[in-house]
């Protein structure tokens, strides 16, 4: 018997590797990346939020064990932070990568590196810090590409790391500084080891921005999910496909023509940006037609005004869940004792307003990997 996974953002990776741990065999369903790359890189667990929900987050310590060694190369650090992130803001966050963690760390006079070859003034949105001027990057066609893209460069091509250290070195020798603050720009994977080198090279502290759309730190975070559902083989095996039905009577799930078996089943499909949740006039759970709560009917036009710049029902909206994020019928009885809904799929929070989006996909996945598991042992 195994459990199949829709879903591979943060709730569903975590669900897998729970499972893993516990020797249980899993199949994971993914067909796009979901959220995953718009993530900043600031880690928000909302705590008190979820407590006041009925999460249990007194095992919180436990799951981030397991996520920090899953993705050992974020090299998360608690804390709390106070950080920036790519548009200048000041972000307070629970849980940093090291690259953006060493933010909090620069001394004081540090200076905020704009690189020129962008075409963003990111120092100059930064206050409290001294402005550097850098004339980088140098391929082709540079100006008014992301960070994002700047970063995917620097992936490929280490030139592009050796002419950073160089420009960074000629402007420090005409314009000292204690420290640099970085736009999110030191490659994909490896980050850290980039960071670190740079610090070396130059002599001063080194700390890169949290990310903004298209976020540097959220592909660094889908990359980092799939290398570590991929040491999971053979436990964790991968299906690349869209699930478009689910039969709950008869255990089977279709994707593309094929019907394919499950014992037991999580959905991490998350909230509406996904497609977790649709809408046709009303909010609708589009795999089950599970039960939504609150019921709304979404007026997408009334949610892009710009007094309001998204509906807080919608995003509160989901599938209301039980102890074990089971998705619970009107009457409280569970919808099936083998089907889990987990992370923005889960009724009750706005994951970006109540400040709880990681805490609450960490939470979900690993408690209801452990229901799953339990509810496969079950007679």
């Amino acid at each position: 018997m195994s459990v199949t996974i829709i879903g591979a953002g943060l709730a569903g990776t975590v669900a897998a590797a729970r499972l893993a741990a516990l020797g249980q065999t899993v199949r994971v369903i993914h067909d796009r990346p979901g959220v995953t790359p718009m993530h900043g890189g600031g880690w928000l667990l909302g705590l008190e939020t979820l407590a006041r929900a009925g999460v249990p987050t007194g095992r919180m310590d436990e799951a981030l064990a397991l996520v920090t060694q899953g993705l050992a190369d974020l090299g998360l650090q608690d804390g709390p932070f106070d950080l920036r992130d790519a548009d200048g803001v000041l972000r307070e966050v629970d849980v940093a990568p090291a690259s953006h963690a060493a933010a909090a760390r620069l001394p004081a006079g540090s200076a905020a590196v704009d690189l020129l070859g962008l075409g963003h003034p990111f120092a100059e949105m930064c206050s409290g810090f001294k402005v550097l001027a850098v004339e980088w990057p140098t391929w082709p066609g540079a100006f008014g590409r992301s960070y994002a893209a700047a970063a995917a460069q620097v992936e490929a091509d280490a030139s592009h790391l050796s002419a950073l250290t160089a420009a960074l070195q000629q402007a420090l020798a005409t314009a000292p500084a204690p420290g640099l603050l970085l736009p999110p720009v030191l490659g994909l994977a490896g980050v850290e080891a980039r960071r670190l080198a740079l610090e070396a090279a130059l002599g001063v502290p080194v700390a890169e921005a949290l990310g903004t759309i298209p976020s540097t730190p959220g592909l660094r975070l889908w990359q980092a999910l799939a290398a570590w559902r991929a040491r999971l083989a053979p436990a964790v095996v991968e299906v690349q496909g869209r699930v478009t039905a689910v039969d709950l009577a008869a255990r089977t799930l279709t994707i593309g023509d094929a019907k394919q078996p499950f014992d037991a089943l999580i959905l991490a499909t998350g909230g509406p940006i996904p497609g977790g949740l649709t809408s046709d006039g009303a909010v609708t759970e589009p795999l089950l037609g599970l039960r939504i709560q609150p019921e709304i009917a979404c007026d997408w036009q009334r949610s892009v005004r710009p007094d309001r710049p998204y509906d807080a029902d919608l995003f509160r909206a989901g599938v209301p869940v039980d102890a074990a994020f089971r998705p619970s019928r009107y009457d409280g009885a569970p919808v099936d004792p083998r089907l889990f809904a987990v992370g923005d799929l889960v009724a009750g929070a706005d994951a970006v307003a109540d400040r709880c989006g990681s805490g609450l996909a960490i939470l979900s996945g690993f408690l209801a990997a452990e229901a799953a598991a339990a509810a496969l042992e079950a007679p």
